[in-house]
């Protein structure tokens, strides 16, 4: 029996396209309680502007508790050179936690100018189903 990936994979988190500016925004908390794995998509525009931009995945035990940058899981510094019009992904698995640590978040940092990037956070490898459920209040449309 095939599925369709809206049915196997969830839109967990994003930061929405635009001129991010110069700091760092992330994106929700998403608890791994309820998949195994999020993989994270950084989409960048041109930055010939001069942007600067880095991600990462940090986790946390608490949704609103402190986080903590996941070792190894980071993407190379994009720039004018290297990451314009580019995408970078970024996989997190539960079992590279630290122990107690169940929550993740991306973190998008902008220096030297702001620069248009977005993130979406795709979880799979439900626990459970129907994985709709779990989908982000803000998708609002799900077309087969």
């Amino acid at each position: 029996m095939s599925s369709r990936m809206n049915e196997r994979d969830a839109v967990v988190g994003a930061i929405n396209p635009g001129t991010q500016s110069v700091g760092s925004v992330n994106t929700g908390s998403i608890d791994l309680k309820n998949y195994r794995r999020v993989m994270f998509v950084v989409m960048t525009g041109s930055l010939a502007g001069g942007g600067l931009i880095d991600f990462k995945v940090q986790s946390s035990n608490a949704s609103n508790g402190t986080f903590t940058d996941v070792a190894g899981l980071a993407v190379t510094q994009m720039n004018n050179s290297n990451g314009t019009n580019s995408q970078a992904i970024v996989e997190v698995t539960a079992d590279q936690l630290a122990d107690g640590q169940q929550f993740v978040r991306g973190r998008l940092t902008v220096s030297t100018a702001n620069a248009p990037a977005a993130v979406l956070a795709l979880a799979g490898d439900a626990r459970y189903e129907p994985v709709a459920s779990f989908d982000a209040t803000t998708v609002t449309q799900i077309v087969d």
